[in-house]
């Protein structure tokens, strides 16, 4: 009767060459994490930016729509508006 390797028992160099494979698997997967961490930091920056610039356009409209000027008596600005009630939509 052939015998079967997965029924012998395991020596000590076996359990020592499995964990130098789980050592090496276990960098190597933390060195993928470090790189998907980082171009998860990237799109969320991106992301960031991209609402920032939505912001920025929307309040150039409402500036352009109501334009500034100064209180006569005290010079302090005020819009001639009471804010910017016309919406846009983003160009993303």
């Amino acid at each position: 009767m052939p015998e079967d390797d997965s029924l012998k028992p395991a020596t000590k160099g076996d359990v020592a060459a499995l964990e130098r494979n789980l050592k090496g698997d276990i960098t190597a997967l933390k060195g993928d994490m470090v790189a998907l961490e980082n171009r998860l930091v990237e799109v969320v920056r991106d992301v960031q930016t991209e609402i920032l610039r939505g912001f920025e356009r929307y309040a150039a409209s409402c500036r352009r729509t109501f334009p500034m000027s100064t209180h006569p008596r005290t010079g302090a600005l005020k819009s001639s508006s009471s804010g910017c009630t016309k919406s846009r939509r983003s160009s993303f």
